[in-house]
Formats: C-alpha cells, sequence, structure tokens
C-alpha cells in the first residue's frame, strides 16, 4: 500500500462524507496487521492492543484522582491489614506470655507443692523416729526398771541370820517389822510392815498334827522370796479338812473336822494382818469342800462326811459376810477334790467316790448352774491340792501318795498334762499362787502323818518342785489360799 494510504468508509446517509483508518506516514519496520474483537462493547468501553496485534474491548482508565483515590483506599487497607496483623502479632506474643507466665506459676505452684509434700514428709519421718525412741526409751527404762527390781529382791530371813551381809533383809515376828542389816547394825525399815512391803502372800490353815490332834495355826509365806513360813494368827478353833479360797483382801476358810463335822466359815483381812472372825454358814456340815474365787465369788465344791460324798456346790460374795448359796451339782459325788480357777472359770479335779477319780468338771463363776465335764487328770488320785494363775490351774500330789502335779489351760477343755514332781509323794496338802509361782505346803506321806515341807514351781514352764522352806508345824489335812492367784487376774 502507498505511503499514507487510507481505507474510506462512506457514511450511511449517503451524504458524501467519510470516515477511515489512515497507514502512519512514517516507514513501518514490518506489517502490522490488527485482529478486531468479534463482538461490540459495553458502554464507555475502548478498544485496547493487548501489545500482540489483538485489539479488544477494555474499560476506561481511570482518572487521576480516582487512581490516587483508589492508591491511598490501597494503602489504608494495607495499613488496616497490617495494623491486624500486627495486633494480632502482640495478642500472640501476649498469649503466649499469658501461657508462659500461667506455666511457669503452675510449675512454681507443683514445685511449691512437692516441697511442701516433701516438708510434711520429712517431718512425719522425724515424728516417727522421735515416738520410736520415746518407745524405745520406755521400754529399756522398763527392762532396766525390771532388772532392778530382780535385783534387789532378797532372801527374807525370819530369824536373825548369824552372819548377816549388807542390805540383808530380817522379819522379826515379835514386832511384825522389817529390818535391814547396814553392814554394823540392824536398822527398821521405815516402819513398814511386812504386808506394805512384800504383799504377795500363801496362807495356810489348820490341819492335823496327828490322828486326832487339829491345830488352828494359820502360817503364812512370802510367795516372791524363799525362806520358812511364819505365824500369822489363829482360827477359832483347832480344825482340819477345811476348803479355803480368798479374794485380794479376804482369806475364807469353811467346813472341816473338829472333833465333829462343822459348815463354819470364818475370814480375815490378809492386807491387815487382821484376826478371825466368823463369816458365816456352809450349806452342808463336811469337811474337804474344794475351795476356789474370783475376786468377787469364793466356791466350795464336793465333800465328805463320813463315806457319804457330795456333788453341791455353794457360793459366797467374800466382800460381804453371811451364809453361802447353792450354786449347782459336780459332775459326780466327790469329796477330797483340788479346786483352782480363773476370774471366769472354776474348776474341781480328781477326789474320792469311794474310789480314787480322775474326772475334771468346771463352772462359769458369774452364773449359776450344773458342772460340765472338763477331761481327766493323768492319774486317779484323791486329795490333790489345787492353785492357778489367770491360765494355768495345777493338781498336785494325792492319794495313793504320789508326787505327780498335773497341769490344764484354764480357759479349754481337754486331758491334763504331766507337769513334774514334788519333792515327795504325798496327798492332803495345801496350795496357793501368785501369777508366776505356785507353793505346796504340808501334807501327809505314806510314811509319817504329816512333813512342814513347802515346795515351789514357776507356773508357766513344767518341771520338778525346788524346796521353798518350811512350815511353822508338820501337818496334813491343810488347806492353802493366796491374794495373787489367777482367779484375781
Amino acid at each position: 500500500m502507498a505511503t499514507g494510504g487510507k481505507i474510506k468508509l462512506e457514511e450511511g446517509t449517503g451524504g458524501g462524507d467519510h470516515v477511515g483508518f489512515k497507514a502512519p506516514d512514517t516507514e513501518v519496520d514490518a506489517e502490522v496487521i490488527w485482529t478486531l474483537p468479534d463482538t461490540d462493547g459495553t458502554t464507555g468501553q475502548v478498544m485496547a492492543t493487548d501489545g500482540n496485534k489483538t485489539l479488544d474491548w477494555v474499560d476506561m482508565p481511570d482518572s487521576d484522582a480516582e487512581a490516587t483515590a483508589r492508591i491511598a483506599a490501597d494503602s489504608t487497607l494495607q495499613a488496616n491489614i497490617d495494623a491486624e496483623e500486627t495486633a494480632r502479632s502482640l495478642a500472640d506474643t501476649t498469649l503466649q506470655a499469658n501461657i508462659d507466665a500461667e506455666e511457669t506459676a503452675r510449675s512454681l505452684a507443683d514445685t511449691t507443692l512437692q516441697n511442701n509434700i516433701d516438708a510434711e514428709e520429712t517431718a512425719r519421718s522425724l515424728a516417727d523416729t522421735t515416738l520410736q525412741a520415746n518407745i524405745d526409751a520406755e521400754v529399756t527404762a522398763r527392762a532396766n526398771a525390771d532388772t532392778t527390781i530382780q535385783a534387789s529382791l532378797k532372801t527374807v530371813y525370819t530369824s536373825e541370820p548369824g552372819s548377816p551381809s549388807n542390805g540383808d533383809i530380817w522379819y522379826r515376828s515379835s514386832d511384825n517389822m522389817l529390818y535391814v542389816y547396814d553392814g554394823s547394825n540392824w536398822y527398821r525399815s521405815a516402819a513398814l510392815t511386812l504386808w506394805e512391803q512384800l504383799g504377795v502372800v500363801a496362807l495356810f490353815g489348820g490341819g492335823s498334827l496327828d490322828p486326832g490332834s487339829n491345830t488352828n495355826t494359820i502360817d503364812y509365806v512370802t510367795i516372791p522370796t524363799t525362806g520358812n513360813a511364819s505365824d500369822y494368827g489363829d482360827l477359832l478353833a483347832q480344825r482340819s479338812a477345811m476348803g479355803a479360797c480368798a479374794s485380794s483382801t479376804r482369806a475364807i476358810f469353811a467346813g472341816g473336822w473338829e472333833s465333829t463335822y462343822v459348815n463354819k466359815m470364818e475370814y480375815c483381812s490378809i492386807d491387815e494382818k487382821s484376826s478371825i472372825s466368823d463369816f458365816g454358814d456352809l450349806g452342808n456340815v463336811v469337811q474337804y469342800p474344794g475351795g476356789c474365787s474370783n475376786s468377787t465369788r469364793g466356791l466350795f465344791g464336793g465333800s465328805r462326811k463320813g463315806t457319804t460324798y457330795d456333788d453341791h456346790i455353794f457360793y459366797i460374795t467374800i466382800a460381804t459376810t453371811g451364809n453361802s448359796t447353792f450354786f449347782g451339782n459336780l459332775t459326780q459325788n466327790v469329796g477330797e477334790t483340788g479346786a483352782c480357777a480363773s476370774s471366769t472359770r472354776a474348776v474341781w479335779g480328781g477326789g474320792y467316790t469311794g474310789s480314787e477319780s480322775n474326772v475334771i468338771g468346771y463352772i462359769t463363776i458369774a452364773s449359776t448352774g450344773n458342772a460340765t465335764d472338763f477331761g481327766d487328770l493323768t492319774s486317779s488320785r484323791r486329795a490333790p491340792s489345787g492353785c492357778s494363775n489367770s491360765t494355768r490351774g495345777l493338781f498336785c500330789g494325792g492319794g495313793g501318795y504320789v508326787n505327780t502335779i498335773d497341769y490344764i489351760t484354764i480357759a479349754s477343755t481337754g486331758n491334763a498334762t504331766d507337769f513334774g514332781d514334788l519333792n515327795q509323794q504325798k496327798k492332803t496338802t495345801g496350795a496357793g499362787a501368785s501369777s508366776t509361782r505356785a507353793v505346796i505346803g504340808g501334807g501327809t506321806d505314806n510314811g509319817t502323818f504329816g512333813t512342814n515341807v513347802v515346795d515351789y514351781v514357776t507356773i508357766d514352764s513344767t518341771g520338778n518342785a525346788t524346796d521353798f522352806g518350811d512350815l511353822t508345824q508338820s501337818r496334813y489335812d491343810i488347806c492353802g489360799c493366796s491374794n495373787a492367784h489367777g482367779g484375781l487376774a
């Protein structure tokens, strides 16, 4: 096409005017052909190239003010966005700081709590250690006290020793006082009587000196020591074959033989070394009732009158006076039976029914009613003596003349077990006990009418008896009791 060439388009009214396109007046480097859009644009649009020879309809560019406004709006929006992001960042930072602070606080709280727990455990441990140390100290102190007491126990001489040693103790019966040897002289021990000093005693009452000759003598021994018996006082009459029982303060002597069978009961206050007084009457006029007690009630079971044997059990309230009351019946008619008790049970063993018996029966002291079978002694024998601590009952000697000691566990039932032997074969002895020791005195063996020998055993062990000392008289058909036996536990 020639330079400056034109394309003319005649107006549609035929007026002769034209519109058209004209090529540039300058030389073009290459042919340029624009491709027109295939549709009409919208109001306000203009035609623009895409820079690649294609034309198309586009919106009219903004004016400078509008562009400025849009730029300002975009800047404001961006600033808002930035501010929001900054605020969010600060919020996140604050939140994290709060989280960190809370975690730090919790960690400190946990540490404090753990420290408190550790401190409490330490305090408890120290308290436990202190408590254990106090317990150990108390145990040690008690052990030392027991050792001191045990070391201080000495033989109490009932007559002035010929060559006394420093610290020896002499009981002078003429004034009922204790004297202590200081290495050169005897001096009275702060005016304390034997009862105040050594209060655990056994009494041996009455008995026969030989056939037809009775005694009213009451002897006593202090059970924790050894040595000869001393005179306590006298019964109201010369009497043998009695039953006896005691509380911690009173001794009761019941029934027996004077010149005939009697039902008398007499008592004394042990801790005061008082004279004998009348208590009341036993339910039967008999001899050899088996006596035992707890701290409240005294019981007398079985008896003999000539060739008649009785199963009656009678009881008294020791702290009062008055006649006995019927309790119930033993499991057999029997006399010359031994008796012992715990605080709840009374037990009778052996005896004579017309022949020697090995039967053991028991009752519950606080009730009334008939006895129940307990078991059997290791052998049949008459006139054993009975005594006990709170756990074990002993049946000692018996006829025909044995030295056997049997034991039972009072709270159970069953046959007796061999404990050991007395120093002599004898029957009709008297016996008393403390919580640890039994003393057995007097009696008759197969060759003499009476003996003055007193034996002792340790109740919770087994083994043969050891010599304790002598009664003031040799006698048999004697009764015994104590103020610290098992019925009083």
